[in-house]
């Protein structure tokens, strides 16, 4: 399992549709990716929920209070990798064909098969 909660800036705005994907990669050999194509909005939250063959992903998106930024919170499940996991974790979200944007996390700690990294 990978979970990340962190932060990134805006603008550009951030919105679905269109599909956007999502890459996290450790300092050592994780390196996953899912592209998200089926999401709601709701009072400017974002919500994405899929299943495919390679596990369960989870985002979630919601205004950072206080600026003008996005607080994501990404979760992959049932995913077949292997620890150790080096930090920082880079979370990349590629979206609307020339934006991409990152957040490096730093404090992260194994999670049984998986890793949880939190911005302070």
């Amino acid at each position: 399992m990978i979970s990340l909660r962190g932060d990134f800036a805006a603008p550009p705005a951030f919105s679905v549709p269109p599909s956007f994907t999502v890459r996290v990669q450790d300092s050592g050999a994780l390196d996953r990716a899912h592209t998200f194509n089926s999401c709601t909005t709701s009072r400017g939250k974002i919500r994405c929920q899929e299943t495919a063959a390679d596990g369960t992903f989870k985002a979630s998106f919601k205004p950072s209070r206080g600026t003008a930024g996005l607080r994501f919170n990404i979760l992959f499940q049932h995913q077949a990798i292997d620890g150790p996991f080096v930090a920082p974790v880079t979370m990349l979200l590629a979206h609307n064909t020339a934006v991409l944007r990152s957040d490096t996390i730093s404090v992260c700690r194994p999670m049984g098969t998986g890793v949880s990294c939190r911005e302070p």
